[in-house]
């Protein structure tokens, strides 16, 4: 009984061992592979760039977007509560409108840009 437990222990571990060891010797014949230069045609090359900015650079400009407003509408929020706290009432458009032309004026900026940037990419006359 001792006898078995200890064989079925020992071929797991070494049937854990053997697919481990295929798994690493495979997962570095993939990276060697994608590392030599050699492995690349200009068409594999064109469309690695495309599918990399389509699938990360396009969709940063959305985070960015939209964290820049997320953050921006609490910071306002911040700045009226904080008004109202120390009795700045009478002051409280002066405060929305700095907050705002500080806040959002990054964001109206990079609104313009993003449209910018992508119509200019999705244009007609574009590569990707």
């Amino acid at each position: 009984m001792i006898i078995r437990l200890l064989e079925s222990i020992g071929d797991n571990v070494i049937g854990y061992s053997v697919r481990t060891y295929d798994f690493l010797t495979f997962l570095f014949k993939c990276i060697g592979l994608m590392l030599l230069p050699v492995s690349y045609t200009k068409s594999s090359i064109d469309f690695l760039i495309k599918q990399i900015y389509l699938s990360s650079i396009k969709n940063i400009f959305s985070f960015v977007f939209f964290l820049h407003f997320f953050l921006g509408s609490i910071f306002i929020v911040l700045a009226i509560s904080f008004a109202i706290n120390f009795n700045l009432q009478d002051q409280i458009g002066d405060i929305l409108v700095l907050f705002v032309i500080n806040e959002f004026s990054p964001f109206f900026y990079y609104s313009f840009f993003y449209f910018y940037l992508y119509f200019s990419i999705t244009g007609k006359n574009s590569k990707y």
